[in-house]
């Protein structure tokens, strides 16, 4: 039988303490291993790889970074859900960019970024809509 999502995060937590992973560690640290791990799935995500270790091991981390800060991932999801749940905005280039953080004038990206020359986000600062 295959273990519940709380269960193994209790499992998780007791493998950080065993292993001295949570006094013996600093939140800078943890960090680190995160980007680490990050980077790992970025890399596995580009050759097509299978991905579900990459995002255990990224959440792996950030158990040890939550139980460090006396938090919990149900507190932290709940947080950052309540903060976007009403969250306007659209899609540029594959990424949801928030109504917030539209131009009201002149671009938004650098030159280049995107591989674009920035032409497209001209267009936004001229009539207010992403195509």
């Amino acid at each position: 039988m295959k273990a519940t999502l709380n269960s193994l995060i209790d499992d998780i937590t007791t493998w950080h303490y065993r292993r001295n992973l949570i006094k013996g560690s600093t939140d800078k640290d943890q960090f680190h291993k995160l980007i680490q791990e990050c980077a790992e799935l970025s890399d596995n995500m580009c050759k097509g790889k299978d991905i579900r270790d990459d995002i255990g091991d990224i959440l792996v981390v950030l158990i040890n970074i939550a139980e460090r800060n006396k938090l919990t991932l149900q507190e932290c999801a709940q947080v950052a859900y309540d903060d976007i749940k009403h969250r306007k905005g659209r899609m540029v280039d594959g990424v949801f960019v928030k109504e917030a953080d539209w131009p009201t004038e002149g671009r938004i990206d650098a030159i280049g970024q995107n591989g674009g020359d920035g032409a497209h986000y001209d267009k936004v600062a001229q009539t207010g809509a992403y195509d």
